[in-house]
């Protein structure tokens, strides 16, 4: 599990009052559109740009002033307060970052990289970066501290993208690695010129799937015969009639073919737009050595909801690998997971502010002896509904 815990306030959706939310490895977001789930993950996306570009996603999505606060309250600055695990070390790691809106542009007005150690005072904390009085201090293993002139630390971007010294601050350095693994979801794309459909290249990147699958077919075949007894079983979750999935090279590109009975092959350009986004699924939630963290907006979308309780259970398979955040709109999928009701985060607005809340087990244990969990949250009993 990446993130133990994560703070946000003043940014999107996220009021001055913001959300204060434990993190497990399966975490299922639902909630009426509008609610912020979605804005979650454009929190997540932040950190992952930090390492090289912070404001990237600010900029593509609207720019600064968009993303910050503009409710009642104080606004014009935002705060990101993320406890990381950290297996090297006794304590976790706390990333804060605080943004704001300098005359128009990103800037990152506070950050500090420190030990959490939440029943000591702030003297008793271990940093390895922080601003002190507006002045920013690195400290090593060793702790010796080094002073940066504050000019030489470009304000629109986060201390990761500008020290990169494994050997003197091995923690940024751990962070930096961990945040850039960090992989989303969100663009699936539909219709016959989708990159899914396309010739994909064997020599780009065959680690982990891109977010918009231009390379699923060279990620399958670098992991399938890891994984081929599972991936054959959960190919014909989606109908019976699939026999084998079939990967070769050709001029320099890989080629994906589904195998039928009596020996029809399928090339991926015929596929259709669920099955390709099945494979693409499978793909996330089958990797063997998954990224930290894995973020997924709306699996169902393009899916018979048959399927969808095994995806449920891919969901809670990969989650022992990969912390996985999650967004859904699927009664089905939420009643597949109805004996781990602790997975599911009920999002809402109050005041035009998100609220988050995950679901308390032994709150719901009456309940659930007479209904599965999605029927409590047709019923309206959990929350998270639109009207």
């Amino acid at each position: 599990m990446l993130i133990r815990r994560l703070k946000v306030a003043g940014l999107l959706s996220f009021g001055p009052q913001g959300i204060d939310l434990p993190l497990d490895g399966l975490n299922l977001l639902i909630g009426p559109n509008g609610s912020g789930k979605s804005n979650l993950l454009e929190v997540l996306a932040l950190l992952r740009a930090s390492p090289r570009n912070l404001p990237a996603p600010v900029k593509e999505m609207g720019g600064v002033a968009e993303w910050l606060w503009k409710g009642e309250g104080p606004g014009r600055e935002a705060l990101i307060d993320a406890v990381i695990d950290y297996p090297q070390g006794s304590l976790p790691v706390r990333h804060v970052l605080q943004i704001t809106d300098h005359g128009g542009r990103f800037e990152v007005s506070d950050e500090r990289i420190e030990n959490e150690r939440p029943h000591l005072g702030e003297d008793d904390v271990y940093f390895y970066y922080r601003f002190q009085q507006g002045h920013p201090v690195l400290n090593d293993l060793s702790r010796r501290r080094r002073g940066l002139r504050r000019e030489s630390v470009n304000p629109e971007q986060s201390i990761l993208s500008q020290v990169r010294d494994p050997e003197s601050y091995p923690v940024l350095h751990w962070l930096q690695e961990q945040y850039e693994k960090i992989r989303l979801y969100r663009d699936w794309s539909f219709g016959p010129s989708t990159s899914w459909r396309r010739e994909q290249s064997a020599q780009i990147r065959s680690d982990f799937l891109s977010d918009g699958g231009d390379n699923l077919a060279p990620v399958l075949s670098k992991i399938r015969w890891r994984v081929k007894d599972e991936l054959i079983h959960s190919l014909r979750k989606l109908y019976d009639g699939i026999v084998d999935l079939h990967l070769t090279v050709d001029g320099g590109n890989v080629l994906l073919f589904l195998e039928e009975s009596g020996g029809r092959q399928i090339p991926a350009a015929r596929l259709s737009d669920g099955t390709l986004r099945y494979l693409s699924l499978l793909a996330v939630l089958l990797h063997p050595e998954p990224p930290p963290l894995v973020a997924i907006e709306e699996p169902e979308l393009g899916l018979h909801p048959d399927v969808l309780p095994h995806i449920a259970k891919l969901l809670v398979q990969a989650s022992s690998r990969t912390q996985l955040v999650v967004t859904t709109h699927a009664r089905m999928l939420v009643d597949a997971l109805t004996e781990i009701p602790s997975c599911v985060v009920v999002c809402s607005k109050e005041d035009g502010q998100s609220r988050f809340e995950r679901l308390d087990e032994a709150n719901l244990k009456e309940w659930l002896e007479k209904y599965s969990l999605g029927d409590l949250w047709s019923m309206g009993e959990l929350g998270g509904n639109r009207w």
